[in-house]
């Protein structure tokens, strides 16, 4: 289930017709409105879209009943993956299991060696596709050169991988820490983590372009002198131009890869957005908008 259709599953879908028209409008919904929303958001994200956990919720409302019925998900995963003939089923699983590691890395990009040293990506090229026919993974592809057109200029060796669900992907991450999971939880739903939550919003506003039915592509840009590059997480091409898209867990002001791509390729941008866990507001080019009108993101301006 996507964001909208949790909302109209736990009895809460009177709310959607005001975030679309504030949507639209571009206006702050208020600081009640807005954490009344950011709490609902959170919730979904521990939860998950998953129609066995959520149906879990409504009957118990109770986030740690959730978690067992979200870990046998995964286990049916893991069952199914080592049915893959040969040699395949023990990559994948290992692959599977290094998800929370990937996507907590700096840059996010596929690395294979975080899963075993030495190995190449292409090593593990027939996994990523068995995840990714299955619709367990989600494939960011790279493109340096963005435009309408984007897979005219996909760089093929770059790529992230995001799990189809962030509930199941928060349950991955934490393991099977039953003593501290119920605390964790809890600081998760009120924005009080200590870890860096910045895997976890990436992942979900995958989720929510996926759901929306666009592809997954993502920018980087070289930077003078080498070393690291620029990268913006998100952008959607669209017939008119393209519309970069930046997620932010914590200060949103600073994003220094968004103004690079925003002075390298002005004439190809309508809108920039800024996806973060505060209120809605605008700055000339570049949109602010909170986690949960990211649904709102259907299609380039």
């Amino acid at each position: 289930m996507d964001f909208e259709e949790f909302l109209l599953a736990t009895g809460e879908g009177t709310t959607l017709g005001l975030l679309k028209q504030l949507f639209e409008s571009g206006e702050p919904l208020g600081e009640s409105t807005h954490s009344m929303m950011m709490e609902k958001f959170r919730r979904y994200m521990v939860i998950g879209g998953m129609p066995q956990a959520v149906e879990e919720y409504i009957e118990t409302n109770n986030i740690m009943s959730v978690e067992s019925v979200k870990r046998d998900i995964l286990s049916l995963y893991r069952d199914d993956i080592m049915r893959i003939p040969g040699l395949i089923g023990p990559r994948t699983l290992d692959l599977f299991d290094r998800i929370p590691a990937l996507l907590s890395s700096p840059t996010k990009v596929f690395q294979p060696g975080l899963i075993e040293s030495g190995r190449s990506t292409r090593y593990y090229d027939n996994a990523i596709k068995w995840l990714c026919e299955a619709h367990i993974f989600r494939k960011c592809r790279c493109n340096p050169d963005p435009g309408v057109a984007a897979g005219l200029n996909e760089n093929a060796h770059r790529f992230k991988c995001y799990l189809l669900d962030t509930g199941l992907l928060i349950s991955l991450a934490f393991g099977n820490d039953a003593e501290h999971l119920s605390e964790t939880y809890k600081l998760l739903l009120e924005g009080d983590l200590s870890i860096n939550e910045g895997m976890f919003f990436e992942n979900v506003v995958a989720q929510i372009l996926t759901a929306n039915g666009l592809d997954l592509w993502f920018v980087e840009m070289d930077r003078a002198g080498g070393g690291r590059k620029y990268e913006v997480d998100f952008f959607i091409p669209g017939i008119n131009g393209i519309t970069p898209i930046e997620v932010k867990s914590g200060i949103s002001s600073k994003h220094r890869s968004l103004d690079v791509m925003m002075e390298k390729y002005g004439n190809r941008i309508g809108r920039a957005y800024v996806i973060h866990t505060k209120d809605q507001r605008i700055d000339g080019k570049i949109r602010y908008i909170p986690s949960y009108l990211a649904i709102y993101l259907r299609c380039s301006p």
